[in-house]
C-alpha cells in the first residue's frame, strides 16, 4: 500500500504541538470513533445510502489524517472517491473490506494503544 505506515506518530504530535496528554486523548477518541463511523458507513452502503456512507468515510479520513493513520486515511479517500464517482459495487466492496482490515489492525497496534494510554 504505497509504503504508507499504519501509524505515523509525527503527524499526531504535529497537530497536538507535542502535547502528549492531548495526543493520548485524540487517540482514545479515534480508537472509539473510527470503528463506529465505519460500521455506520457499512450499514449505509447495505441500505444503498451512498451519500451517507461517503460522508462517514470523509469523517474517518479527516480523523485518520490528523492522528497519523496513513493507511486508513488513504483507503478512506479511495472509498470516498469511488462513491463520489459512483464506481461499481464490486470495487467499493473490495475497498471497504480492505479498510475494515486496516481499521482493525490500527486499533490493535501496540504503538497506537501505548499513545492512547490503553496498553
Amino acid at each position: 500500500m504505497k509504503n504508507l505506515e499504519i501509524f505515523k506518530i509525527e503527524n499526531l504530535f504535529h497537530y497536538t504541538e507535542y502535547d502528549k496528554e492531548l495526543a493520548s486523548q485524540m487517540m482514545q477518541m479515534a480508537i472509539v470513533d473510527i470503528p463506529v463511523f465505519f460500521k455506520s458507513a457499512e450499514e449505509s452502503l447495505i441500505q444503498k445510502k451512498n451519500e451517507a456512507a461517503r460522508r462517514l468515510l470523509h469523517k474517518i479520513k479527516g480523523i485518520a489524517g490528523v492522528i497519523g493513520a496513513e493507511r486508513i486515511h488513504s483507503l478512506s479517500q479511495d472509498c470516498e472517491a469511488s462513491l463520489q464517482a459512483q464506481s461499481d459495487d464490486d470495487n467499493i466492496t473490495i475497498l471497504i473490506n480492505i479498510l475494515k482490515t486496516e481499521i482493525e489492525l490500527f486499533c490493535h497496534t501496540d504503538e497506537v494503544n501505548d499513545v492512547a494510554g490503553l496498553a
